[in-house]
């Protein structure tokens, strides 16, 4: 069975053939060419890490993980400074709460976040309070450009 990454290492060898052939052929080239490369959904499309759905209310957007997405965030373990360990999960459910157009998807999405932080070994207590100071702010704030000022990071409720 391929794997997801031989797939991509397979597109790769197939694009270049294919690049060859057209730069060699002299004949009439097709206006559109394609070819099958992914998953194909007539109701959501994933592109890098998000996901935009077509709901009965218009679009949505959430998180996409790719299957080999691991989540191997730096370990609590490390010698690192803690305000640089502390930061990676705050950094991670502030981009949860922007990817996440609908507030139960980010209720939802935001769980599955933190349980990957606790099965990666960072205390209880990180997680949470990074999860809580990012749920007390309102998406339009983190999806629009603010002035520094106006940072979230000056707004948000210590803990």
């Amino acid at each position: 069975m391929v794997t997801k990454v031989g797939r991509s290492y397979a597109n790769l060898f197939v694009s270049y053939i294919e690049n060859q052939l057209f730069n060699q052929f002299n004949g009439t080239k097709p206006e559109l060419y394609g070819r099958y490369i992914d998953e194909i959904s007539e109701t959501s499309i994933a592109f890098l890490d998000i996901k935009v759905l077509i709901n009965s209310s218009g679009l949505s957007t959430s998180v996409h993980y790719k299957l080999t997405d691991s989540h191997s965030y730096l370990l609590p373990s490390s010698s690192h400074p803690s305000h640089v360990k502390n930061s990676i999960p705050f950094s991670q459910f502030l981009k949860l709460r922007r990817l996440c157009s609908d507030d139960s998807d980010f209720s939802n999405k935001s769980e599955e976040m933190h349980h990957f932080f606790k099965k990666r070994g960072y205390p209880d207590s990180v997680a949470s309070r990074a999860q809580y100071r990012i749920q007390q702010i309102d998406r339009k704030h983190v999806t629009e450009g603010k002035e520094r000022e106006n940072s979230i990071y000056t707004h948000l409720p210590s803990t």
